[in-house]
């Protein structure tokens, strides 16, 4: 495997940006499409470097020959802010067609997944629902699933409350295309190959986000769309993910299952 650490210009954003990359380097193996890729997104606290850091996520792509590429928003929740940047718009739009140009993968939608821990599990599923034509399967790990809840201090929001009123307006109020449960409706009555596939996990001792995790296992469960749930222990913390990226890297893998 390849290991890239930079930045790149993003127009969206109108500014330089950390980028790292985990792109396979036997172009023998190399499909005619280009490489199976996932997009790989950083929490609150984190940035482009945390999943090399502290996760063996680059072993993890070369056993399954994909590509990882792990961009950085800062503490934006993936969102276009309101007093900011467009952040939601330069992941879900602009960082694909840049990455493709740049390390040659897939444009293919069966080849591109998108996920994230904690914030960036919001981020993650947020690209999922808003983008079904260019990823097909995400995953949530610890995700801030219930931006509402998170927005009126459930769970506390340990500082985040700070930056709302930049990111979501003040006061701080969420848009429907914001909202995950809303964004799950919609993704649930498209047409069944633009369907996306979804997974969310959660550690049985996350004070943070365990909760909020239930509820929307809940109502995802009654969307009808593919969707896969998972928890053991573990809290808000890189142990959980490290081993849980693995499992949702084995489910983008998968086949579709046959319709229901």
């Amino acid at each position: 495997m390849a290991f890239f650490s930079g930045s790149i210009f993003s127009h969206t954003l109108r500014m330089y940006t950390g980028l790292c990359a985990i792109v396979p380097n036997d172009m023998a193996k190399r499909p005619d499409q280009g490489f199976q890729t996932v997009y790989l997104l950083h929490g609150m606290s984190g940035n482009s470097t945390c999943w090399t850091r502290f996760t063996s996520i680059e072993r993890y792509a070369d056993d399954r020959g994909l590509a990882v590429i792990m961009p950085e928003v800062q503490r934006s929740f993936y969102t276009d802010m309101r007093m900011g940047l467009r952040y939601f718009t330069y992941i879900a739009d602009e960082l694909p067609e840049l990455s493709r140009d740049i390390f040659g993968l897939s444009r293919v939608r069966e080849d591109n997944f998108v996920a994230g821990l904690s914030m960036g599990g919001y981020g993650a599923l947020k690209c999922l629902f808003s983008r079904p034509e260019t990823f097909c399967a995400g995953a949530s790990l610890s995700g801030a699933v219930d931006m509402k809840a998170v927005l009126e201090g459930d769970p506390p929001d340990g500082g985040m409350l700070t930056e709302a009123p930049a990111i979501f307006g003040d006061p701080p109020r969420l848009n429907a295309d914001e909202d995950l449960f809303v964004l799950a409706d919609k993704a649930a009555k498209l047409p069944l190959e633009l369907r996306p596939r979804v997974m969310t996990c959660c550690g049985t001792d996350d004070v943070l986000t365990y909760d909020m995790n239930r509820r929307f296992r809940e109502y995802m469960e009654r969307t009808g769309l593919e969707y896969r749930y998972g928890e053991g222990p573990g809290v808000h913390d890189w142990k959980f993910w490290d081993e849980w990226i693995v499992k949702a890297l084995d489910f983008f893998l998968e086949k579709n299952s046959p319709e229901k």
